[in-house]
């Protein structure tokens, strides 16, 4: 299974949603013609309205802020640069 499909947020680290060990629910999304399967735990969850964790971000807030560049294009800012300031 890919990082991207394991929460609807992103996910720094494979390690903040699953332990070596822990079962969860998945859902075939492909097997493709080399025979290799395409798993995600996203779909389950958006399925049963769950947003994969208890802390992750939600609405608005699941974005870092927008900053205007001096040659007023839109630039995101890492999460990272927040905390730092």
């Amino acid at each position: 299974m890919h990082i991207s499909q394991l929460a609807e947020h992103r996910v720094n680290r494979v390690e903040d949603i699953v332990a070596e060990g822990d079962e969860i629910m998945v859902k075939v999304m492909e097997v493709d013609d080399r025979g290799r399967i395409n798993l995600s735990r996203r779909a389950v969850l958006a399925e049963h309205g769950v947003d994969g964790s208890d802390n992750s971000p939600s609405g608005a807030d699941s974005r870092p802020p927008r900053e205007d560049a001096s040659d007023g294009r839109r630039r995101f800012r890492r999460r990272d640069d927040r905390e730092r300031r």
